[in-house]
């Protein structure tokens, strides 16, 4: 059985992670009386940052034994509106400005903190997130939240891949054939749609609820179905209340890695707030907590039974600030 570094699994995992939601502009008030838009509304010239972290606590029982992970993603973004034009949509330049990763597996302990570079000097693998630092992508992005066009994708991935050191030109092969089913152009949009998908289809006042569905096809396949409920606006803050249902995605192909085939059927819940400044549209802040269960199965050459059917647990505190 190859064995895969655990530094490939959060780096994917990091890059998937794409800041949870913009916000529109509306009315400062309390109790607005008339029902408000809520869409992206960004302004050219402006530069916008924000950080995401994601703790998790992953349990694998296999074969009676429990594997625990317990790992820290952290990034930071940086969105350079270039311009917008008069249907609202944005050019945006998007930039990974700061990461910090901590995990602590069975294998061992791995730690990064790009404002200081040598903790990670030791672990191999860290020169992955080193190379990200500065890496950045080009897209359209709609008022709506869609993603009309992506371009710099393929640099991002050659720019990771070549920091990644001196490995042997078979493992380097297949990790890059890995990583391109993960950062794609379709990849890359599919995640920043899964994050903005947050948008009613028609003015909504305090207290209106909405839904969105998203179906996620890249990583661990799944169908989020979530709704949203405006809770208040006080002093320009609007805050929302956030409750998702989590269901395996069937339809959706076996993620590959390695040589080898990952099929996750995972399903659970996902709860929390986001505050949202809509003076300038963006968020302010937000918290979710997730909770999935479920199974993963690992098929491919020489993949002993016991890892064909693994039950799994993930859960997630998901938290958003602006900086």
């Amino acid at each position: 059985m190859q064995r895969i570094k655990p530094t490939l699994y959060l780096l994917l995992a990091a890059l998937l992670f794409a800041p949870a939601a913009f916000a529109q502009k509306g009315k400062s008030k309390t109790k607005p009386a008339a029902a408000i838009e809520l869409k992206l509304q960004l302004k050219p010239g402006k530069t916008y940052r924000m950080w995401m972290s994601t703790d998790q606590d992953i349990t694998q029982d296999i074969s009676g034994q429990k594997i625990v992970v317990k790992q820290m993603m952290g990034m930071g973004y940086r969105y350079e509106v270039q311009s917008v034009d008069a249907a609202g949509t944005a050019t945006i330049n998007m930039t990974y400005d700061s990461v910090v990763i901590r995990s602590v597996t069975p294998m061992g302990e791995t730690e990064f903190n790009s404002a200081n570079p040598d903790t990670g000097e030791s672990a191999p693998g860290t020169e992955a997130y080193k190379a990200m630092l500065g890496a950045q992508f080009t897209m359209k992005l709609t008022k709506a939240g869609k993603v009309e066009s992506i371009t710099g994708v393929d640099e991002l991935m050659a720019k990771i891949v070549n920091g990644m050191g001196t490995q042997e030109p078979a493992q380097k092969a297949a990790i890059e054939q890995s990583l391109k089913k993960m950062i794609s152009n379709e990849a890359m949009a599919e995640t920043i749609e899964r994050s903005m998908n947050i948008y009613p289809a028609t003015p909504v006042k305090v207290g209106d609820s909405w839904k969105q569905t998203m179906e996620v096809a890249i990583g661990m396949p799944m169908t989020v179905s979530t709704t949203y409920t405006l809770k208040n606006i006080t002093n320009g803050v609007a805050e929302l209340g956030v409750q998702s249902t989590v269901a395996n995605n069937a339809n959706a192909k076996p993620m590959e890695m390695m040589g080898m085939e990952m099929n996750y059927n995972l399903s659970g819940t996902q709860k929390g707030t986001m505050k949202v400044n809509v003076e300038n549209g963006w968020v302010d802040t937000s918290s979710l907590k997730q909770n999935l269960f479920g199974t993963m199965s690992i098929s491919g050459e020489n993949i002993p039974d016991m890892l064909k059917n693994v039950p799994i647990a993930v859960q997630s505190t998901i938290t958003v600030s602006s900086r």
